[in-house]
Parts: C-alpha cells; sequence; structure tokens
C-alpha cells in the first residue's frame, strides 16, 4: 500500500486510540482515581491501543515503516493539539486534569502511543518469524478476542467475588459535624461523617449533595479491618458548605452494584446571627455576656484595642463563618474565621494594630463596620466606633 493511502488508515488509528482515554477519563475520573492514578490509566489505554493496532496492521496490510514514521511524530502532534485545546477551553473539566495534571503528562501521554505503535509492529514481526520458524501463523483477531475473554472472564470472577464480599456492608450512620483539621489548617473544617459496617472488602461511598454535586470516597480492606470506616467528607468536596436539602449515600461494591442506600437531611442550613459587638479598648476587659459553650478565636494581645463579636449558628449544621473589619476606605483590616456547630455560638476576639486605628479614624472618623460572611457573601454588618488613638506626650 502507497503512503498516500497509508495515511488517512494510520491517522484514524492514533486519532481514535489517543482520544478514546480522554474521553473515558472526562466521563468517569472520579471513579478511575479511586483505583488509578492518570499516568496508569494512560498505560492501560496505549497497551490496549498496542493490541488493537496489531490486530489492524494485519487485517489492512498497512506499510510498516510508514506506521513506524507515523508512531514516532503523530502522537506528539497529538499533544500539541490537546494543549491548543487546553488553551482554548480555558476551565479545564476535572478528566482533562486526571490525565494531564502536570505538563510532563502530555509528554508521557505522547511517549506511550510511541511505544505502542512500536510494540504493534514488533508484535507483527515477531508473528511473522514464528511462522517461518514452525509453520504456523496466530491469528491477531483470534489472540485479541482470546485476551479479551480471559479478561472478562477473569473481571466476571473477580466482580462476582467482590460483589458477594460487599453485599454484607452497610451505612450505619450519616451526620453532618466538625472536622478536626488543625494539623494542617488553622480552623477546623465541616462536613459530612459516614459511618460504614462490614467485612474487608472494596466498597465505593457516593454522596450526592443537594444541588447535584457528588463527592465519591474508595474504602479499602485496610480501612475496614476493624469492620467499620469512619469516612469524613469535608464539604469543599461539594463546592460549597453544608446546605439545606437532602443529601443521598450510596455505599456500592467495586463493580457497581448498590449495596446500601440512606438519606441525610439538613432541614436549615448554616444561619449566622451577630448577637453581640463590642469594643475593648487596650488594657481592658470584656464585658459582653459569653454562653459557656460557645467556640472562642482570639488574637491580638490586651495592650492593643480589640473587637469582640459574638456569633450564633441559627441553621441545623455546622458552618465556618468569617467576621471582617472594614475601614471607610473600604479595606479590609483583617478577617477572622470560625467554626460554629448548630445551636451554639462563637466567639472572635481580634486585636487591631496602632496603624489600624490611626487609619481607621483617618479614613472614616474612628468607625469600623463588622461584617460576619457566610461563604463569601455579607450577611449582616454593624458599626462600631473605636476609640482615640493614644499620641506621645513627649
Amino acid at each position: 500500500m502507497r503512503t498516500d493511502e497509508d495515511f488517512p488508515a494510520v491517522a484514524a488509528i492514533f486519532v481514535v486510540g489517543m482520544a478514546l482515554p480522554i474521553a473515558v477519563a472526562l466521563a468517569i475520573h472520579d471513579v478511575l482515581a479511586l483505583y488509578l492514578t492518570g499516568r496508569q490509566f494512560a498505560s492501560l489505554g496505549a497497551a490496549a491501543f498496542a493490541l488493537l493496532t496489531w490486530v489492524l496492521l494485519e487485517a489492512r496490510e498497512i506499510d510498516r515503516a510508514n506506521f513506524l514514521v507515523a508512531s514516532l511524530v503523530l502522537p506528539w502532534i497529538g499533544a500539541v493539539g490537546v494543549v491548543f485545546v487546553g488553551f482554548t477551553v480555558g476551565q479545564h473539566p476535572g478528566g482533562f486534569r486526571y490525565l494531564f495534571g502536570e505538563f510532563e503528562d502530555l509528554g508521557a501521554y505522547a511517549a506511550l502511543y510511541t511505544i505502542g505503535g512500536v510494540v504493534a509492529v514488533a508484535l507483527l514481526r515477531g508473528v511473522e518469524r514464528f511462522t517461518r520458524r514452525d509453520g504456523w501463523r496466530p491469528a491477531p483477531l483470534t489472540v485479541a478476542v482470546g485476551l479479551v475473554a480471559v479478561l472478562v472472564l477473569g473481571s466476571a470472577v473477580g466482580g462476582a467475588y467482590v460483589t458477594i464480599a460487599a453485599s454484607s456492608a452497610s451505612i450505619s450512620d450519616v451526620e453532618a459535624d466538625v472536622i478536626d483539621r488543625r494539623s494542617s489548617y488553622e480552623t477546623d473544617g465541616t462536613g459530612l461523617v459516614v459511618v460504614v459496617e462490614g467485612e474487608p472488602t472494596e466498597l465505593r461511598l457516593t454522596v450526592t449533595a443537594p444541588d447535584g454535586t457528588t463527592a465519591v470516597e474508595r474504602l479499602t480492606d485496610e480501612d475496614l479491618r476493624d469492620g467499620t470506616a469512619t469516612v469524613e467528607l469535608e464539604d469543599w468536596r461539594f463546592d460549597a458548605p453544608l446546605r439545606a436539602g437532602t443529601y443521598e449515600v450510596e455505599l456500592s461494591a467495586l463493580t457497581g452494584v448498590t449495596v446500601d442506600r440512606t438519606t441525610y437531611t439538613i432541614e436549615t442550613e448554616p444561619t449566622p446571627s451577630l448577637r453581640q459587638v463590642e469594643v475593648v479598648p487596650p488594657n481592658g476587659e470584656p464585658t459582653i455576656d459569653v454562653p459557656t459553650d460557645a467556640t472562642g478565636r482570639e488574637s491580638g494581645t490586651e495592650s492593643q484595642v480589640r473587637i469582640v463579636t459574638v456569633i450564633a449558628n441559627e441553621g441545623d449544621a455546622p458552618s465556618e463563618f468569617a467576621t471582617r473589619l472594614v475601614a471607610g476606605d473600604g479595606e479590609f483590616v483583617t478577617v477572622e474565621a470560625i467554626v460554629i456547630e448548630p445551636g451554639r455560638s462563637g466567639v472572635t476576639v481580634v486585636g487591631l494594630s496602632d496603624e489600624d486605628v490611626e487609619r481607621v479614624h483617618r479614613e472614616s472618623d474612628g468607625e469600623l463596620e463588622v461584617e460576619v460572611i457566610f461563604d463569601g457573601e455579607v450577611v449582616t454588618t454593624e458599626r462600631v466606633m473605636l476609640p482615640a488613638p493614644e499620641t506621645d506626650s513627649g
């Protein structure tokens, strides 16, 4: 076959072979990420590409030299095309980030398909040598079908085993709760805590928020070695704080068969209420009533002017609220975040430097705006007056 006749078929083989794993990753990357890294998945795709290409080379009698040259060139052109599409789209979907999270992943993807093309030609030549030596030529399609049959049979047996092993697992509890993450962050987190019981096996936990956003977590034999696993899903997994509505919780086997399902409903979403604000002068003491069970966050020293706020969470779920202090020029003086459980209060104490106090007096005659923020939005505000800045007597 001539080069001009080979090229459309060769180009189609590489386009389809390289595009198919990307399409699969875009569709189910959240599930794939539980079991394989992006590069591992790309390697499996390249291996399947090599096997199927061997079958196609035999069936179409494509010139091997042409195909080898194409293997060295076309995957890299494809990688450049992916870069171009990535820059054009701008906001990359999750599946794209799964496969190409780092720039070098693009090069690795192209290299894998270059190797896949070379391996396909090597398989074809190896079979021909085998035929000349032993007088028997295995049909590539028969070999490919046989390998697929073995994989399907193995997958069916393995799938049946993990499904049976997972059938006794159950969801024993779901709660909206505070999640301890102080080892890595300044504040705790909030989210859903799901307790799963069952024998050690592979499971998949899927939680769907009221707006349809899903979070998927993998449970392994090790997680369930004691018969119980606690899964903490922070609210950032749902791209938003916990909201009012029903969260659907599904437990399934590795095969996708659902073994248990439940729901968790938040009647009233977290709602901050600014109960009290007090300006404490330097070396003074707060006089406001603070609930004994209140959560506290404090910064600054007694020698500074301090802003004390009491915020109540009137919702049915814990959440993070922020106190933002704004000067008359609209610039933030400081922001202090605090996590408050439902039905309880939180107290923030924010110390202001002398420079901050002078700035507020300069910009707004000492008037400071106290804002309470939830999910990036200002919920309520209150204005307070700061004491005059101290001046040097000398």
